[in-house]
């Protein structure tokens, strides 16, 4: 599951790609802030060598079918906190999840109970990884900090 939930939460998995030719959101902040694309490219970190990439089709096992989708769906919903040793994440609000199930029509107590217990397991798992890449992020940036300090 594990695996399913960092597919799922990989940049390329929560937006669209741009039209060819199209600039990217990162391409129109960068011009709308002037900067210059080739001096930030010198100080840009490179992702591990090491790191394998991430596959792009994965499989779903049908009885997890309506869980995944609803956590796909409530993605977004994620409480934020920013603090000052940087950003958690926690669960998204119950009522935030129940109008997701009734949008994607998942009636039926015993039904919503099922999906609701299969989506809390996604959700567990997706609060470890972007916690975990939240206290990474905290991390480098700390370092950097010190470094040049």
């Amino acid at each position: 599951m594990k695996e399913l939930v960092a597919h799922a939460l990989r940049p390329a998995a929560l937006k669209e790609p741009p039209q060819p030719g199209e600039p990217t959101d990162m391409e129109r902040a960068q011009q709308g802030l002037g900067i210059d694309p080739e001096k930030l490219a010198a100080h840009r970190i490179k992702p591990a060598e090491s790191a394998a990439p991430a596959p792009e089709v994965m499989d779903v096992w049908p009885e997890l079918w309506e869980a995944f989708g609803l956590f796909r769906s409530c993605i977004g919903q994620y409480e934020v906190q920013l603090g000052v040793n940087g950003v958690s994440y926690g669960a998204a609000r119950a009522c935030n999840v129940r109008q997701h199930m009734e949008w994607l029509h998942i009636v039926g107590l015993k039904r919503q109970r099922r999906v609701w217990g299969l989506y809390r397991m996604f959700e567990h798992e997706a609060l470890k990884v972007l916690n975990d890449r939240a206290a990474k992020a905290a991390e480098r940036a700390n370092k950097r900090r010190h470094w040049h300090d």
